[in-house]
This record gives C-alpha cells, structure tokens and sequence, in this order.
C-alpha cells in the first residue's frame, strides 16, 4: 500500500478534527487512553499532565462529559479440588501446604449425626462466620458414611462447588489421616471483601 501525503487542505481539516478528538473511556478498567499512555480519569476527564485552563488560554465551549465507570462483570471461578486438579488461584506452595495438612487449620466444624439439610445450614453459617472472624484454613469433618459413602460426604463437595459457598473459597482437598482421613476436608477461604 502506498502512503499518500497530505497535502496543506488536508492537513488543516485533520489539525481541526483532532482538536475535538476526546479521550477513549476503557470499558474493562475505566481508564481512559490518551496518545499511548494510561491515566486515571479524574471527574472533568482532564487528564493529570494537562494544565487546566487559564484566563490566558482559550476555554471549551463544550462541557466536559460526566465521568463514566463501567465496571467488568465478576468472573466467578469454582473453586479448586487440591486432589484432583491445579492450585485454584493460589501458588504451588500454599496448594502443597494445604494438600499436605501443614497449613494447619484455625477452626473446625464436625457435622456428624447431622441430616443433609442442617448439615448444609449448619456448613454455611460456619463459613461465613469464619470468613468473618478472618479465618483462611478451616476443617470439615464430615465423616465416612456406611462403606465410606456417607449422605453429607458425597454432598459436600457439590455444596462446595455451587453458590452461594463456592464465592467463598479458593480450593478444598481431603485432609490427612491425622485429621479426619477421607471424612474431613481441609478448606481455604478467600478474604473477607
């Protein structure tokens, strides 16, 4: 393709154009974009580096556009079985402590002898209130069930899965011998937003 050159009519109608051009407003981050560089949009949409406007310099006649903040929707990602696949959202290191149950854990929850239902209320209620309390490693001890097929066992990793529990933790995995074998869980949290 052969570049033309401007010539001095089109070079003038281009120097006008661009004197009305506005900052592009980002929809995913809510930055505006101005010759290559990023800055945070300030509510007249000036951007920091620029001066404002003095007696001296000629003002706008136009207003400048209300700030505009679009935010990107939340991505909600499930969390991760340690046992099966990845690190969930976190490093290699922290996955490897939970897997191997020297994380530790700073509360606990035993749901033994309890129905499907309460077991679930009960489940829910304990998160939050961890979460709340700034708990990040909790156990769960569901039990085994007859022939290691228990009701809250097999349950416990959809309920972990789904909302409203799974906007609260990061990744889960069966706990250690010491600590409850096949019938616990070891669970991180995520922070309290």
């Amino acid at each position: 393709m052969v570049k033309k050159k401007l010539n001095d009519e089109d070079r003038s109608l281009w120097n006008k154009v661009a004197q009305t051009v506005q900052p592009i407003i980002s929809s995913i981050s809510g930055r505006s974009i101005s010759g290559g560089q990023f800055f945070e949009q300030s509510a007249d949409l000036t951007p920091p580096t620029a001066k404002k406007p003095t007696a001296s310099m000629p003002q706008s006649k136009t207003k400048p556009s209300p700030k505009v903040r679009l935010l990107p929707r939340p991505v909600m990602v499930s969390p991760a079985n340690l046992d099966i696949s990845g690190f969930g959202g976190i490093s290699r290191s922290s996955a490897r402590l939970i897997k191997s149950g020297q994380a530790g854990y700073t509360r606990k929850i035993d749901l033994h002898g309890c129905g499907r239902d309460e077991a679930f209320i009960r489940l829910k209620s304990f998160i939050i209130n961890s979460i709340d309390q700034g708990h990040r490693n909790i156990l769960i001890i569901t039990g085994k069930g007859v022939r290691g097929n228990g009701v809250i066992k097999s349950h416990l990793q959809i309920w972990l899965n789904e909302a409203p529990l799974s906007n609260h933790i990061i990744a889960y995995c069966q706990a250690k011998p010491k600590d409850g074998g096949g019938g616990a869980w070891y669970v991180n949290l995520r922070r309290k937003k």
